[in-house]
């Protein structure tokens, strides 16, 4: 409790509780009646809290009322039982909100002391001692109680009279939520939205008989937005008990009796239908409702005046959504049976949806119609926008569909995706009956995605001539089947927007006759279909003039391998508007059209990814045949980027590549991704050619095992990049090494290497002796100590790149970065500015202690998800007492470390982390005997203080087993640190502590220092900026 005297908190407005682990209640009723100005209260995080406010004593009585309060967030109490545990009355005169969020012990919101009820878990959240008459906003969050209001108190009515939103969400033991003789007492009910309550049947629970005169039911009379999301076990939105079987009695509902409930059923008068109005929802929402049957289990019409959107996902057991009702008599007969087996969703009458503007259906594979009845369009008026998502098994859906929204009236957008349909529009019922086909006129956005089953939008023949007369964007995406996308006999006059994607079905896109409608074009764009080889046919006796494409201003026509031309025909083409065209891997495209192109406001033509500078020659025409000559073995220009789609170049790649050496002298920018059938890239003397090269970069080549390969005798010293700054190789799963070969590797402008997501990538470069082979004294050969010595290190010593500063490692397989006996690190590291080490999974240390000296320019040190480190700096040799004080990474600004769950220290000699071999430990140069003395030899008398001068930034992430810095006794010294950040570190019970010295810290007292790691050992000086 916090104890605090009354004359203290009489004029406190806001108190905020957080984290305060060891309170098991807050207030006592005393100090509770001095808290008459609050009007702000929040608890969370208080692990051991039981109840907010106390009785102090008996003998107090008198209400408990907090005249000023109004706001409650009660948050994440593991152990809360009530918020007031006593006999008064406790009053919340002003209180408007009231949220409770994970209190998962929580029985009620006040609990009397005499309650034996409480353990039986029965009793209601809000009982007869709480009165909130001003409640305007409610929201209960994972909480068990099984009863919200308790049905019998006559006090509801004042409780709820204002409530104008209620939240309800993981309640997991409610099966109901209101009666309905409470439901008349919500009359300012705005927002109610109920999920994740596993054991909720019902929402009304209905109490009474329904008497003739009740066939009108008006729900919540102002209610705007209702939502029933995941609510598994939810059959009815209202029902009586005899309807729920055991809910009654489980509840304890203590009504007019069972027996009265039981022949509710009976008093209804099926000839006098009841009617159930929700008067102002504008917005309902039923999602993953597998077991919901419909509103109400007797004959009903569901009326919904001001509705304007609906979604309907995942309701399993509802076959069809919408019927339309005429009479009993009319739509059964006698065959009750069916009635109770082929109920839908809403019956419905002329009048019951007459906004509806917006229809949603989403995941509903056992649908099987979503309209039961005559003419659909007389009930839904100003329908609108149709979506149907997701509905891949419901092919017995389509004829229903198609007959639904074709006779809609005010039909504007159609967004179908992912169905199993092999056409959408079907007119051929209705042409026979002489009904119109509203859709053909007022629709206007049509979007049809992953389609699997649709081959046209409807079929040559049909009676739709006029259709998308008003359509204004139409895409057409994943539809992998699609072999005609509309009749030749289309108009487009007001198409503005054309998208059609990864269609690998289609040859050609439009008729002659279609293209010429198409004035209002604004922008098309034809991406990723493998079959498509001209996008307008035109065939040469049709043509009779030229095609205007006035209001077309940008064009885009990428991944279409088989391309030849927009138009094959000799068809003049005017494009006044056009002032962006983008043509992207289209290898077989040689020109624009045979007939004249003419584009007045057109510049270039954007022919690569990334990069806006585009290419033009003279006209349209011009440039494409230009781009297809250099695509196909021109390489005067200074950038290249290829890829499967060249084929030719790729052939002459692969047989000749020594035809190719020449014209590389002067190549600046080499691009290559997506050659599935290249094994390498340059031969040594190709590379050599290369004088100019700036910029490699190497994606998506399946089968390159090396970029620089030897394929016979070659007469070259050394391999030589002299220009070379970036190099990236990403996403080559069979890629092992840059380069193999005898000959020395030369970066000397090599600024920054990028390796991602090159699996079997081990070593950047191997290399090996073209001399004979010599036996050591041991009788190895020479190769084989060589390979024993670097198998492991990423960079050899026969490579060499002076001025690197950026180096990014990602998802490769390296178990060791650089060798400690290489003559070449302190070049290699010198200029280092940049390190990040990303998924390396089998790294265990990342430097030795001697390599860190070489690293003086390295500034940002990011070290992520390799799951097998253990340590970042591996201490190697004796530790000599003029090295006890060291400064580490002099320059060096950020250190992140993230998601390491076996790094356990920082820096730490051999035996300290316990899993690093001893051929491991040979392969980084350390002698294991020296290693095995490590810990002897450390003065445990002088601290070591390791000293990082210039980090400002210290962010440690998801290391659940790091313990200290150092394992021995250390100082650490971190002088310009600005921001530290410690996210589930686990491994270490205290973050900081002062160090006086070993015999005053710690004593004898060894096991006490290993039992309670901490993170930073500290001085009282030069600790923090």
């Amino acid at each position: 409790m916090i104890c605090i005297a009354s004359y203290c908190v009489e004029n406190l407005t806001r108190l905020i509780i957080r984290y305060c682990n060891n309170l098991k209640y807050l207030f006592s009723s005393t100090a509770a009646r001095s808290l008459v100005k609050l009007g702000h209260l929040e608890i969370e995080n208080c692990k051991m809290m039981a109840k907010v406010l106390s009785e102090e004593n008996e003998e107090e009585k008198g209400n408990l009322i907090f005249p000023a309060l109004k706001f409650l967030e009660l948050r994440e109490l593991q152990n809360l039982v009530s918020f007031y545990f006593g006999d008064s009355t406790i009053e919340f005169s002003s209180l408007n909100e009231l949220i409770v969020k994970t209190c998962p012990e929580l029985k009620g919101f006040a609990v009397m002391s005499t309650n034996t009820d409480v353990a039986a878990g029965i009793q209601p959240f809000f009982n007869e001692q709480v009165d909130i008459p001003f409640l305007d906003d409610l929201d209960l969050n994972s909480i068990c109680v099984q009863q919200i209001w308790h049905s019998q108190i006559t006090s509801m009515s004042s409780f709820v009279q204002n409530l104008r939103k209620l939240i309800l969400l993981n309640c997991n033991n409610l099966k109901y939520l209101f009666t309905s003789s409470m439901v008349k007492s919500l009359g300012q009910l705005e927002v109610l939205n109920i999920g994740e309550c596993k054991e909720m049947q019902v929402v009304i629970l209905i109490e009474e008989l329904v008497e003739k005169e009740k066939t009108s039911q008006t729900m919540f009379p102002k209610l705007d937005n209702l939502h029933l999301n995941d609510l598994l076990q939810l059959i009815r939105f209202c029902s009586n008990c005899n309807s729920l079987g055991e809910v009654y009695e489980a509840q304890g509902i203590n009504g007019s009796g069972s027996q009265v409930l039981a022949a509710t059923q009976s008093n209804l008068v099926e000839t006098e239908v009841t009617q159930l109005v929700f008067p102002q929802v504008t917005n309902l929402a039923l999602c993953h409702l597998p077991n919901f049957k419909g509103f109400f289990p007797q004959i009903h019409i569901t009326k919904w005046p001001l509705l304007k959107r609906m979604l309907v996902q995942q309701c399993d057991k509802v076959k069809t959504f919408a019927s339309e009702f005429l009479s009993i008599e009319i739509t059964y007969g006698d065959n009750q049976l069916e009635r109770q087996t082929q109920d839908p969703m809403f019956w419905i009458g002329k009048d019951s949806f007459p906004c509806l503007e917006q229809l949603k259906f989403k995941h509903n594979d056992n649908m099987k119609e979503i309209w039961r009845g005559q003419y659909p369009g007389v009930y839904f008026p100003k329908l609108k926008d149709i979506k149907l998502l997701q509905s891949q098994n419901c092919s017995a859906l389509l004829p229903y569909f198609k007959f639904f929204f074709q006779t809609l009236p005010s039909l504007e957008k159609l967004v179908v995706k992912e169905a199993s349909f092999p056409e959408i529009f079907q007119c051929e019922r209705l042409h026979s009956e002489g009904r119109p086909i509203h859709a053909a006129s007022r629709l206007s956005e049509l979007k049809l995605s992953k389609l699997n089953g649709l081959m046209h939008l409807w079929k040559e023949e049909s009676h739709l001539k006029s259709i998308f007369y008003n359509l204004r964007t139409l895409e057409v995406l994943e539809c992998i089947k699609l072999v005609n996308l509309v009749p030749s006999v289309v108009s487009f006059e007001n198409l503005q927007t054309l998208e059609i994607s990864k269609c690998h079905g289609l040859e050609n896109l439009v008729s002659y006759s279609t293209a010429k409608s198409l004035e209002q074009l604004k922008r098309m764009s034809i991406t990723d279909c493998d079959l498509v080889e001209e996008i307008v046919k035109c065939m040469e006796d049709n043509v009779k003039d030229g095609i205007v494409y006035s209001q077309l201003q940008s064009l885009q026509l990428r991944g279409l391998p088989k391309l030849s031309s927009f138009c094959t025909g000799k068809c003049d083409l005017e494009f006044p508007s056009l002032k962006e065209v983008i043509v992207i891997r289209c290898p077989q495209m040689k020109y624009f059209s045979l007939g004249k192109t003419v584009t007045k406001e057109l510049q270039n033509v954007q022919w690569r990814d990334g990069r806006k500078k585009g290419h033009w020659v003279s006209d349209l025409n011009s440039t494409i045949q230009d781009l297809y000559t250099q695509k196909c073995g021109y390489f005067g220009s200074e950038n290249l980027t290829f890829s499967d789609e060249f084929f030719e170049l790729i052939e002459i790649w692969k047989k000749s590549p020594e035809q190719l050496t020449l014209p590389f002298k002067q190549l600046q920018y080499l691009e290559v991704r997506n050659c599935s059938s290249l094994s390498y890239l340059l031969t040594p003397c190709m590379a050599l050619s290369l004088l100019q090269l700036k910029d490699l970069k190497v994606k998506d080549c399946a089968a390159m095992e090396q970029v620089i390969m030897v394929t016979g005798v070659e007469e070259v010293d050394l391999i030589l990049f002299p220009q070379l700054k970036s190099l990236s190789l990403e996403s080559c799963s069979k890629l092992s090494n840059f380069y193999v070969g005898s000959n020395t590797l030369k970066l000397p402008m090599l600024e920054k290497i990028t390796v991602k997501d090159c699996l079997k990538m081990a070593r950047f470069a191997s290399t090996f002796s073209s001399k004979k082979e010599k036996k050591t004294a041991d009788g190895r050969s020479e190769e084989t100590l060589v390979k024993d010595i670097f198998i492991k290190a990423f960079f050899s010593d026969e490579v060499e790149i002076p001025i690197l500063e950026t180096l990014t490692l990602s998802s490769i397989n390296i178990k060791q970065i650089w060798n400690n006996q290489l003559s070449s690190l302190s070049s290699l590291a010198q200029h280092l500015t940049k390190l990040k080490v990303v998924n390396c999974s089998n790294l265990k240390c990342l430097f030795t202690f001697s390599m860190v000296k070489s690293f003086v320019q390295l500034k940002e040190l990011g070290i992520s998800e390799c799951e097998m480190m253990e340590v970042v700096i591996l201490m190697e040799g004796t530790v000599k007492e003029e090295q006890i004080s060291q400064t580490v990474f002099p320059e060096l600004k950020t250190l992140t470390l993230n998601d390491l769950p076996q790094l356990a220290t920082f820096c730490s000699n051999c035996d300290s982390p316990g899993k690093i071999s001893d051929s491991e430990r040979v392969n980084i140069g350390i002698e294991s005997q020296k290693l095995l003395a490590t810990q002897s030899t450390l003065v445990e008398t002088k601290a070591t203080k390791v000293v990082f001068s210039q980090v400002t930034d210290l962010i440690f992430r998801l290391l659940p087993k790091f313990k200290s810095f150092f394992p021995q006794s250390h100082i650490t010294e971190w002088p310009s640190l600005n921001r530290l950040v410690l996210i589930e570190c686990h491994g270490a019970q205290i973050v900081a502590s002062e160090f006086l010295g070993i015999e005053m810290t710690d004593g004898d007292n060894h096991l006490e220092r290993e039992s309670q790691p901490l993170l930073f050992w500290i001085s009282k000086v030069r600790y923090i900026s």
